[in-house]
């Protein structure tokens, strides 16, 4: 039971909550005892054996059925208290303060948070006060252009002179919004400072594209000085949208300033200051959005030179970029986790995935491109150990967010399965891959964390249908139409017995590590880790099935050709028996089924195949070996009878 304003545990009666000291009302505080009473019950009933446990399962329900109605009544009683307080609030008058102790007040105590605006507010008030300023400002910053345009067709002002009036009056804008904001025309100020700064990017873009009056390098430099200007002013007045008017005005720098000569090094370099300065902001002021856009107009921006400009020959400042790129971004969401506070928003994780995505990519398509794709491995191991180098900081770090590291897991996992095919080929993926998936379920189960356990169950499928559609039949050589290794028995016998038995291994140990932590307190158990040991069981059956059909009927066909289905109806039979054998011995029902349905089917094929294809001492071999399997199942029949009438199929635990 726990307060519904705290949420801290309740242990006891109480007439209010230890910690919150929130007072529970009378009517709460009557069911609250009849709870803590039942719940004593139950605390003594459990320590009783058989004869109390359907006394203890009635109490336990009732106990659950109270709770859930009692924090409903407390949570609807603080809603009640808050609509309260809420209309109070706004019908009580306004006291005004003096203004000494106003300015007091302001020093010593954090302003309050501004209350939602009132729902009657006239809307030709909102509309003149942002919309209208909004469009000001843009109308203004068009004036400003069309008068350098007009000036310079009727000849009035020189360039130099029309360029430098822009400047001043892009600082007569930030002047003039700083006045404001000081008169507490806040976002009225603002406004203006933005629009200041817009006319200062289009005074540089003027001087140097329609008046070639600046040379480039100078150019740069002032784009650079405003967008620093931009940042520095919004962190100052903590205003998001004054950064987000330098990241559009720095990014759009490179194409404002084009001269139509493509230079790596130096768009490259400008974007990875622009970049560690925007970035710089966002993890001060936490806002997400600044590394949202830079994520988006930085790969844009690449994507659009990568397209123009890419060369083989520029191989190494492209990756080298590109990749640091990748670690500013990667980098960044994990930072403010780290360095400043424990957020609860998963927004600025968000981003680590396309980055991560778009930068293999490119990194993966230049690589391919000059070298061996094997080398690519270099770049997927990297994107492996800097999460995981990630990861062990963060742990460390009390209150770290869930989500943040399950992500940085998941991509550090997901890249260690990605190098296996870089580095390894044939069946040594399949080697290297089981064991990581058993790897990646153990970590599901220990971090109670189903999204690895759901990724582990499709890797275990993608990794068996490797096995059996391209190991078998491009690695070991396997003929389906014959059923044979075509390049005899022995072609690659080592390696293909031993891919097999690291399966049957991984698949065990599987269901062993789904039945131990069954039986151990683990949060995720229960109905879903009896489907992981059935189906870990089912699949294992299954596999080592098929394996002994292949390799029996590649041996046979070598030394015995004309026997090798017949001796197949022997190991059918023998697998049957076996599936019967551990039926009997573990109760379990569904073993026993599968074993009947597959005596059938073998009882079909010896009478119906055997008998029209083989010679007489292979059909002998086939009745006398099916006939003995099946007297012995009917023993064991005859002997388990009384444990089969008890058993429950559907209370019995997969092993």
């Amino acid at each position: 039971m726990r307060c519904p304003k705290c949420n801290a545990y309740l242990s006891r009666l109480t007439k209010e909550c230890s910690v919150c000291h929130y007072a529970f009302p009378d009517r709460i505080r009557e069911k609250l005892s009849i709870y803590f009473e039942l719940n004593e019950e139950y605390q003594q009933l459990s320590t009783a054996k058989d004869s109390f446990n359907r006394s203890m399962e009635k109490i336990s329900d009732k106990i659950r059925t109270l709770e859930k109605v009692l924090e409903q009544d407390l949570k609807n009683q603080i809603k009640q208290e808050k609509s309260d307080i809420k209309e109070s609030t706004q019908t009580a008058p306004a006291v005004p303060l003096p203004e000494q102790k106003q300015e007091e007040t302001k020093k010593n105590i954090k302003p309050a948070p501004v209350p939602e605006k009132e729902k009657d507010q006239k809307w030709e008030v909102r509309l003149g006060q942002k919309w209208l300023l909004i469009i000001g400002i843009v109308v203004m910053i068009f004036g400003v252009g069309y008068f350098l345009r007009y000036s310079f067709q009727k000849g009035w002002i020189s360039p130099a002179v029309r360029v430098a009036m822009a400047y001043v009056w892009g600082m007569v804008m930030l002047f003039s919004g700083e006045t404001f904001r000081k008169k507490n025309y806040q976002s009225l100020g603002l406004a203006i400072i933005g629009g200041g700064i817009a006319v200062l990017y289009f005074s540089t873009f003027a001087g140097f594209q329609i008046y070639h009056l600046v040379q480039q390098w100078l150019s740069y430099i002032i784009m650079i000085l405003t967008t620093v200007l931009a940042i520095y002013l919004s962190i100052f007045y903590d205003n998001k949208w004054l950064a987000i008017l330098a990241l559009i005005g720095g990014f759009l720098t490179p194409f404002i300033l084009s001269t139509g000569i493509a230079n790596l090094t130096g768009l490259m370099t400008y974007m990875t200051f622009l970049n560690l300065g925007l970035l710089a902001a966002a993890f001060y002021k936490k806002w997400d959005i600044i590394n949202i856009l830079g994520l988006a107009f930085t790969y844009v921006i690449y994507g659009i030179w990568f397209a123009a400009g890419y060369s083989p020959s520029r191989f190494w400042p492209a990756i080298l970029f590109l990749n640091f790129f990748y670690l500013i971004y990667n980098l960044i969401p994990f930072a403010y986790q780290a360095f400043r506070e424990t957020g609860r928003s998963i927004r600025n994780y968000i981003i680590m995935i396309p980055n991560t995505v778009i930068a293999f990519s490119y990194s993966y398509y230049m690589i391919s491109g000059l070298y061996h794709y094997s080398w690519a491995s270099i770049i997927s191991i990297l994107y492996t150990v800097i999460p995981l180098l990630m990861l062990t900081f963060l742990v460390r770090k009390p209150g770290y967010q869930e989500f943040g590291f399950t992500l940085l897991l998941m991509e550090a996992v997901t890249f260690l399965i990605l190098s296996v095919p870089l580095v390894f080929s044939r069946n040594w993926i399949t080697l290297f891959w089981i064991g990581q998936s058993l790897a990646l379920y153990w970590m599901g189960i220990r971090l109670n964390k189903k999204i690895f356990v759901h990724t582990a169950y499709a890797f275990l499928f993608i990794i068996l249908m490797r096995f059996l559609l391209i190991d078998y039949f491009t690695v070991f050589g396997l003929d389906l139409d014959i059923m044979n290794i075509t390049k005899g028995y022995g072609y690659r016998i080592m390696d293909r017995l031993i891919t097999s038995l690291a399966l049957l291994i991984v698949l065990g140990r599987w269901k062993n590590l789904a039945q131990k932590n069954h039986m151990e307190t683990f949060p995720y158990q229960g109905e879903i880790r009896l489907k992981d040991m059935s189906l870990a069981a089912g699949l294992w059956w299954i596999l080592l099935f098929i394996i002994l059909n292949v390799e029996l009927l590649g041996f046979f066909h070598d030394f015995i050709p004309k026997g090798r289905f017949a001796f197949l109806s022997v190991l059918w039979s023998f697998f049957s028996a076996a599936l019967m054998m551990k039926g009997f011995k573990q109760d379990h029902y569904s073993s026993r089924t599968a074993a009947i349905t597959l005596f059938f089917i073998t009882l079909l094929k010896v009478f119906f195949y055997d008998t029209a294809n083989f010679d007489t001492p292979y059909r002998i071999i086939s009745f006398i070996f099916l006939g003995l399997v099946l007297i012995g199942v009917s023993y064991l029949y005859h002997r388990f009878k009384d444990r089969l009438v008890k058993t429950n199929p559907q209370k019995e635990v997969a092993s």
